[in-house]
């Protein structure tokens, strides 16, 4: 093997090993009180699976809503769960976050052209005024819904 593909396989190693690393330290998102209390009402976050649970959540909404297309199998995805349940608990009054499982929901996936997970979508008033693709950290999140909520402005 030659210099530079030995390089290049060691760089390629390095930042998998770093990957790899930086998803294993971000900490596990905390149960949330709905399931210790089973009272699925009480969570921040809302799923939706079928179009008719995304119109009511989603569309029908009164309050804008960010819709999270996400996978299990997606390290961003996890890295994002605990991001969003705090940006959900912290604007209950003001913002409502939806979770779209793409594995269970494929029709609503395709219906959003999402193709990166995790996408981020925004709604207000039924329609949707932003898409993110990839996973970013809460300030960096919280920043984008105020920019898109401020050009969506009524």
């Amino acid at each position: 093997m030659t210099k530079s593909l030995l390089s290049i396989r060691l760089f390629c190693t390095t930042i998998a090993a770093l990957a790899i690393a930086a998803c294993s330290r971000q900490e596990p998102p905390a149960a949330p009180a709905a399931a210790a209390t089973g009272d699925a009402a009480a969570s921040p976050i809302r799923h939706a699976v079928t179009d008719a649970e995304f119109n009511q959540l989603v569309l029908a909404a009164e309050t804008p809503v960010l819709v999270d297309f996400w996978a299990s199998w997606c390290p961003p995805c996890r890295f994002m769960e605990p991001i969003l349940t705090e940006v959900a608990t912290q604007q209950a009054d003001t913002l409502r976050v939806v979770k779209v499982n793409t594995d269970d929901a494929q029709g609503l996936a395709q219906r959003f052209q999402v193709r990166a997970l995790p996408t981020l979508m925004l709604f207000r008033g039924g329609q949707a005024v932003g898409v993110h693709e990839g996973a970013m950290r809460k300030e960096s999140l919280v920043q984008w819904i105020e920019q898109q909520l401020g050009k969506a402005a009524p």
